[in-house]
């Protein structure tokens, strides 16, 4: 039997059952692997938990990308830069960058990397299971508020993103070997791995992106857990390594049973 990126979480002495579900925030088939499981176990809780409510509509959400003030991409990137990044995410990704000069670069970086999957779905994985779940009459709600999303994103240094963005655009190759290779350790179910590649990749940040975040949706989790059944979607990155979300809730004294397919 194969192992999934879903677990059982019990308290000691309760007899509700909970459950966490890694995720990939897209909308390929790799994304789908376990999307008829954890449909299954949604189904058996009264809450349905994503990272954050996905109530908002996709302008409020992308609102959390907007650079500060009137700064645009364009004074904070040389004039010789931008020319080059255009040329390639023109020719490779057929994404015209002067219409996203408002954005901050991190969200840039993030929009090229969604392009390398192959989208055989209509919608990502997590929009997927907050609609399915919506439509299962479950409470909606998120481990993390909007605005501490907006606050974690507000806080990403300029200069990380920027360099991030041009070791990106300089090789593609690289980029998109290392996007797949991610997209089958999450089918393989490998949590860790995905978790090793995640925190490799946001180096500087990745206390204020992964670790700090671990710690507060582990809390909303063990909150609403207490008293209720629910069912709790988070990047599956989130999961792995010893400040992970799976370790942080053996810490606390939870028993974790992971299903397998």
């Amino acid at each position: 039997m194969q192992n999934s990126l879903l677990w059982q979480v019990m308290k000691p002495n309760s007899h509700k059952k909970s459950y966490i579900f890694g995720t990939l925030h897209l909308a390929n088939d790799e994304a789908f692997t376990f999307v008829r499981l954890a449909e299954s176990y949604i189904d058996k809780c009264h809450t349905y938990l994503a990272e954050m409510n996905l109530d908002f509509d996709r302008q409020h959400q992308q609102a959390m990308f907007l650079n500060a003030g009137d700064e645009k991409l364009t004074s904070i990137i040389s004039t010789k830069k931008w020319s080059k990044y255009k040329t390639i995410c023109q020719k490779t990704y057929s994404i015209d960058i002067d219409t996203l000069i408002d954005f901050s670069p991190f969200y840039l970086l993030s929009l090229l990397q969604y392009q390398y999957q192959v989208t055989s779905n209509p919608k990502p994985l997590d929009y997927h299971l907050w609609d399915f779940a919506l439509g299962q009459s479950k409470v909606m709600g998120g481990l993390e508020s909007f605005e501490e999303q907006v606050m974690i994103h507000k806080s990403i240094p300029n200069a990380f993103s920027l360099k991030m963005l041009d070791k990106a655009l300089r090789n593609v190759s690289n980029s998109k070997s290392q996007f797949e290779q991610m997209c089958r350790y999450y089918v393989d179910g490998d949590y860790d791995k995905i978790h090793s590649m995640a925190r490799r990749q946001m180096g500087a940040i990745r206390r204020l992106m992964i670790y700090n975040r671990n710690l507060r949706m582990t809390e909303k989790f063990i909150s609403m857990a207490e008293s209720t059944p629910i069912f709790a979607s988070v990047g599956a990155a989130h999961l792995g390594g010893n400040e992970g979300i799976v370790s942080l809730l053996k810490k606390k004294g939870w028993h974790l049973k992971r299903i397998k397919l």
